[in-house]
C-alpha cells in the first residue's frame, strides 16, 4: 500500500474530504484506496478480518462504500474539528462505555429502580480485560498468499518457514527498504521511484539480510527429495 502511494507522488493518503468528489485529486486518492484493497484482501492480508472475497468484484459496492467512508464520514469529523480543535478527540472518548453510563446517570431517576440499579452497576463495575485464547483461532483462509514479495512476511515469521515454503518467495524481491528508512518521510524520495534494479541494489539487498533464504545445500537437498519422490 505504502509503496503505491510513493509511486504517484504522494506522501499521504489525504483526500480532499470537503472538495469535489470526483476532481482528478480525489479521483487519484479513490483508485488507491479501492485498488490496494482489493490488492490486500487477494493476498490474504485480511483474513484475521474474515473479508468476504465475494464481494471485491462488486465495484458499485466499493464506490458507495468508500463515498460514504469519505466524503460522509471522514467530511464530517474534518467539520467538527474545523469549528473547535480537538472535540472529535473527546467525542472519540466519549464512546468509551464508562463514560457514556456516567452521562446516563443523571436520567435514571426518571426510570424505573431496576434500572437506576442497574445503570449504577455498569457505572462502577470493574473494567472487564480480554483474555487471549490459549490455541489462536484457526483462520478461514489456511494457504500462503502467491506472487508476494519477501517483506510481505515479518522476518521472525519468514525465517521460521520450511526450506520449500521460503523457496517459493526467494526470487520475488522485497517492495520496501528496511523499516527505519520507511519511517523516515524526509526519505521517501530517496527510494520510491528508483527502478527495481537500483532499488535491490541501494535498498533491498539491507532488507534481504533480515531474512534466512534458503542455501544452495538446503535447495540441492529439497530437490533430490522432490526426484525421490516422484520415482516412487
Amino acid at each position: 500500500m505504502f509503496n503505491a502511494i510513493g509511486n504517484v507522488g504522494l506522501i499521504h493518503w489525504q483526500p480532499d474530504v470537503l472538495g469535489t468528489v470526483e476532481s482528478m485529486y480525489n479521483a487519484l486518492h479513490k483508485h488507491l484506496a479501492i485498488s490496494t484493497f482489493k490488492t490486500v484482501v487477494t493476498a490474504s492480508g485480511y483474513t484475521f478480518m474474515n473479508a468476504n472475497l465475494l464481494f471485491i468484484t462488486n465495484y458499485s459496492f466499493f464506490m458507495k462504500l468508500y463515498r460514504s467512508f469519505v466524503f460522509g464520514f471522514m467530511a464530517e469529523q474534518a467539520c467538527k474539528e474545523g469549528k473547535a480543535a480537538g472535540v472529535v478527540v473527546m467525542e472519540n472518548g466519549c464512546r468509551n462505555v464508562y463514560q457514556k453510563a456516567f452521562k446516563r446517570q443523571t436520567g435514571a431517576r426518571y426510570v424505573p429502580p431496576f434500572f437506576v440499579m442497574t445503570t449504577c452497576l455498569i457505572l462502577h463495575r470493574a473494567e472487564c480485560i480480554r483474555i487471549e485464547p490459549a490455541a489462536p483461532i484457526t483462520a478461514t483462509i489456511t494457504h500462503f498468499p502467491k506472487g508476494v514479495p519477501i517483506d510481505y512476511f515479518e522476518p521472525s515469521f519468514f525465517n521460521q518457514m520450511s526450506v520449500r515454503e521460503r523457496a517459493i518467495y526467494m526470487n520475488n524481491g522485497v517492495a520496501l527498504p528496511v523499516p527505519n528508512i520507511c519511517a523516515d518521510l524526509t526519505r521517501t524520495l530517496e527510494w520510491k521511484n528508483l527502478p527495481y534494479d537500483e532499488f535491490m541494489k541501494k535498498f533491498g539487498e539491507d532488507t534481504l539480510k533480515l531474512y534466512n533464504l534458503p542455501t544452495d545445500a538446503e535447495l540441492k537437498q529439497l530437490n533430490e527429495y522432490d526426484d525421490e519422490e516422484s520415482s516412487e
